[in-house]
C-alpha cells in the first residue's frame, strides 16, 4: 500500500521487489508492516524523514502530525531560487538573521552543524541579501 505524504491515506499495494522509489511509504506484505524508503545519502534522508516520516510515524502513533517550526528571517547573503522546483538549503539561524551552510554537496557534518532549512520557493528571482526566507527550525 503507497502513502501519500499529504494525507497519509492508502494509494495501491506494492510487493517487496516492487519498492523502488525512495522517499515514498508504503505497507508490505500479510502483516501489513510499514517501510519507508529514504535516499542513501544524510541530508536527503533527513529532510525526507522530516518531510515524510515524522508525520507517517506520528500518524500511525494516532497523533496529530505535526509540521517543523518555522521562522521568517532575513538571509545574510543572496540565495539562488529554482525556476521550478523548491530549494532545501541547511543553515545557522541567529537573532540577526539565517546563513546558508557552505558547499555544494552538505554530508552528516554539515547536517549535524545546520540548526535551520532554508525554504526556497520555486522563482525566476534569488532571494536577496537582507531579503526575507521562510525557515524551519531544526530539533
Amino acid at each position: 500500500v503507497v502513502a501519500d505524504a499529504a494525507t497519509l491515506h492508502v494509494r495501491g499495494h506494492a510487493e517487496p521487489e516492487q519498492i523502488l522509489a525512495r522517499g515514498t511509504a508504503f505497507v508490505v506484505g500479510d502483516e501489513r508492516a510499514p517501510v519507508l524508503v529514504l535516499p542513501p545519502e544524510a541530508v536527503p534522508a533527513y529532510l525526507g524523514y522530516l518531510m515524510l516520516g515524522r508525520p507517517l510515524v506520528q500518524r500511525l502513533a494516532g497523533q496529530e502530525p505535526t509540521a517543523p517550526a518555522d521562522s521568517l528571517a532575513p538571509v545574510t547573503q543572496e540565495v539562488a531560487a529554482d525556476p521550478v522546483r523548491t530549494r532545501l538549503l541547511l543553515a545557522h539561524h541567529t537573532a540577526r538573521g539565517v546563513s546558508p551552510l557552505q558547499g555544494d554537496q552538505p554530508g552528516a557534518a554539515e547536517l549535524a552543524d545546520a540548526n535551520a532549512v532554508i525554504v526556497v520557493p520555486p522563482a525566476a528571482v534569488p532571494i536577496p541579501a537582507h531579503g526575507d526566507a521562510n525557515c524551519w527550525l531544526l530539533d
